[in-house]
């Protein structure tokens, strides 16, 4: 509990819409988690509160699944964490902004670009191009830039893996948040 409050505290301290991100990498970067943190420990501070703060993104499919662990009093971000069993994710942009810290498991993250054009709304035509291949082990920090600042898909390997997420809810000026396909269709995947 004290880990997620410190975490919060700091981002608020902090907070900078435009580059949140950039705050939110060094503050995963510098705050360490306490010493042993598990599915065991995640599952036992979960069962222990008296109430979980508000789960924004339960049934988002996204995770199996996302618990939030923190939210800010303004409503500006978020913490939560992501439950991972062996999967691969969508190669995908981000409608938020934020980082990410891997807590315990490992994974393989494959990171794109992306040029291409609007065919119609929700739909765009163009290159995706792999840019970078990472290991992903316990302590990995990533900023996570919205719209096509960020695209990537993770392979997750960990039984589970565990990710914290500190993020924004969906930026209202991001349209849509895009799947993409090796051939180069990008479809909106949310709002």
């Amino acid at each position: 509990d004290e880990y997620f409050e410190k975490i919060g505290s700091e981002l608020a301290r902090r907070w900078e819409p435009d580059t949140f991100h950039e705050a939110a990498h060094d503050v995963l970067a510098d705050y360490e988690p306490p010493e042993g943190f598990s599915f065991a420990s995640l599952t036992q501070w979960a069962v222990n509160r008296e109430e979980l703060p508000n789960q924004v993104n339960f049934h988002s499919g996204f995770g199996a699944p996302p618990l939030v662990v923190y939210a800010d009093e303004e409503n500006r971000f978020y913490a939560e964490i992501l439950v991972w069993f062996p999967s691969r994710t969508a190669i995908h942009g981000h409608g938020f902004s934020g980082a990410f810290r891997v807590l315990e498991g490992y994974s393989i993250q494959g990171r794109y670009c992306y040029d291409g054009e609007e065919i119609c709304e929700g739909l765009k035509q163009g290159e995706l191009k792999p840019v970078g291949l990472d290991f992903i082990a316990p302590g990995h920090v990533n900023a996570i830039k919205k719209d096509e600042g960020f695209i990537h898909t993770v392979v997750h390997m960990g039984r589970p893996s565990l990710t914290l997420v500190v993020r924004t809810p969906a930026d209202p000026t991001t349209k849509f948040q895009y799947e993409y396909f090796r051939h180069g269709t990008a479809i909106a995947s949310s709002r």
